[in-house]
């Protein structure tokens, strides 16, 4: 349920056909015994189309070749409602406009930093919750499909990828980075001049405070919130904006004793430092947004990223309301067909390890809105029943108005 998310929207962008692999296994390879639920099977595979891949269920044959009825009625039963899909759905092309950058080994988890190996996964989840069209790439390809590039921690930069991101702010483009994100490949100094920042080295203080300033302050609460997760220090240069402000400690927490003052400490004062700042066309986060967001899941990591993206990106392609977090929303196109596709399942952990979806969860009341960019739609409907629904155009968004989705709804508009 982390994996996919990140690994999918990267494979999606190597202009290859490919397919999410699943499996009827409760458990994992060669669970003879193991069947998963059909919504869980139904889920890896409404995710899977919704991201422009096809689908596949794995088995394992018994020793004596015999295979088990039970299985192939539900994995019949799951197909039946993707093959009901497939002429919106095969050979579509999903639509991203923000690409977060991995770094060159990330398909090598053996090789992949530890840290690093937080912030894919973290970066991926926080856009899907904000409801954010997005590619995970690696810098190889070109960057002016993107209005917005995201530079993870633990995401350094090369001569040639500099190059790319330096024609991609000429051009407008915005970039968001955190924590060493956006360092030269000797983590000595920020690869573009454009950022106006002086790199001091790693974060001393642990753990510091944020406050937000008033231009990204929206839905956040007027407090110091703690920064779980070291990053850089840095001071701002002449040119950049300071958006958040850095506290420090009075003195920093260590090792857990059973003593309650070396978990916590309260903040002290200013350290005349930024925790979030603006050059440009560039924010960066000096402490460790993503791995933060991974490791704590501190909500107003999410809304302090969403308040910089409205003001990069302040006409997404997708807009919603009313759809809660877990909800993920995507967008595919084939022939003229324009397809929004709406996911609602949960992942619920029960005892220590294992994840489940034993059944969806109905929303209720949902809008979204789809940008037009100067297209006609002439007919919005339901995939695959065909019933029409009504919607509103005002010139830039066509909204529509969902009133029930149970699991999963695609939205076709024409």
């Amino acid at each position: 349920y982390e994996y996919f998310p990140w690994t999918g929207r990267y494979v999606r962008t190597l202009d290859k056909p490919f397919f999410k692999m699943t499996g009827r296994f409760h458990k994992s390879w060669g669970d003879f015994g193991g069947l998963r639920t059909e919504e869980s099977l139904l889920f890896d595979c409404y995710n899977a189309v919704a991201n422009g891949a096809t689908c596949s269920i794995g088995d394992h044959m018994h020793p004596r070749g015999k295979l088990d009825e039970e299985v192939y009625k539900l994995i019949g039963r799951v197909y039946s409602k993707i093959e009901k899909l497939e002429p919106w759905t095969y050979g579509s092309q999903p639509v991203a406009e923000i690409a977060v950058l991995h770094p060159a080994t990330a398909l090598f988890p053996a090789f992949f930093p530890p840290d690093a190996r937080r912030t894919l996964p973290a970066a991926t989840r926080m856009l899907m919750e904000l409801k954010y069209l997005f590619d995970v790439i690696d810098g190889e390809s070109s960057l002016s499909k993107y209005r917005v590039i995201i530079i993870p921690e633990e995401v350094f930069i090369g001569a040639k990828l500099k190059k790319k991101l330096k024609q991609h702010l000429e051009k407008g483009g915005f970039i968001i980075s955190a924590g060493t994100g956006g360092l030269d490949e000797k983590q000595e100094k920020f690869a573009l001049e454009e950022y106006n920042l002086l790199y001091l080295g790693p974060e001393e203080h642990n753990p510091s405070f944020f406050k937000a300033g008033l231009k990204v302050c929206e839905g956040l609460p007027d407090m110091l919130t703690t920064v779980y997760e070291k990053g850089v220090a840095v001071q701002a240069k002449k040119g950049a904006e300071v958006l958040c402000n850095l506290y420090q400690p009075y003195f920093n927490v260590g090792h857990w004793d059973m003593r309650h003052w070396h978990r916590y400490a309260p903040p002290e004062k200013d350290t005349g430092r930024p925790a979030l700042t603006k050059s440009g066309n560039i924010f960066h986060f000096s402490f460790s947004l993503f791995r933060g967001y991974y490791n704590h899941a501190v909500v107003a990591y999410r809304q302090l990223l969403s308040n910089c993206l409205k003001m990069a990106l302040p006409d997404p392609l997708i807009t919603t309301k009313n759809a809660p977090s877990y909800v993920q929303v995507t967008l595919t196109t084939k022939d003229k067909k324009q397809s929004v596709h709406i996911l609602s399942y949960l992942p619920e952990k029960r005892g220590e390890r294992m994840e489940i979806i034993e059944a969806p969860i109905c929303i209720k009341d949902i809008t979204i809105g789809l940008r037009k960019d100067r297209k006609k739609i002439t007919k919005v409907y339901l995939a695959p029943c065909g019933r029409e629904i009504e919607f509103r155009d005002d010139g830039m968004y066509v909204w529509v108005d969902i009133p029930e989705v149970i699991g999963y709804q695609m939205v076709v508009f024409e």
